[in-house]
């Protein structure tokens, strides 16, 4: 059903990972819900808005980092509407 999708080629990489340098190229100004796993508000994660640019940045370095305690935020819920 998805298989002429332009979104299953343009934003995945070669090697079937998320091709997050094509994603912050061209939606990188997008508001996005980010929610932070380790503060609660009431019953849910406590969450802000970031740029796409912003959180991919912040999945980049904690990817890459393996110091201390890191973040846990993740993409929550974004709905994209051009």
């Amino acid at each position: 059903f998805t298989e002429g999708w332009r979104a299953r080629r343009a934003w995945v990489a070669a090697d079937g990972t998320p091709d997050v340098d094509y994603l912050a190229r061209h939606f990188g100004e997008a508001k996005v819900p980010v929610a932070n796993c380790d503060q609660k508000h009431y019953d849910s994660q406590e969450k802000k808005t970031y740029t796409l640019q912003e959180y991919i940045q912040y999945w980049k370095n904690a990817r890459e980092s393996s110091e201390g305690k890191k973040l846990c935020l993740y993409l929550k819920d974004w709905h994209f509407v051009p």
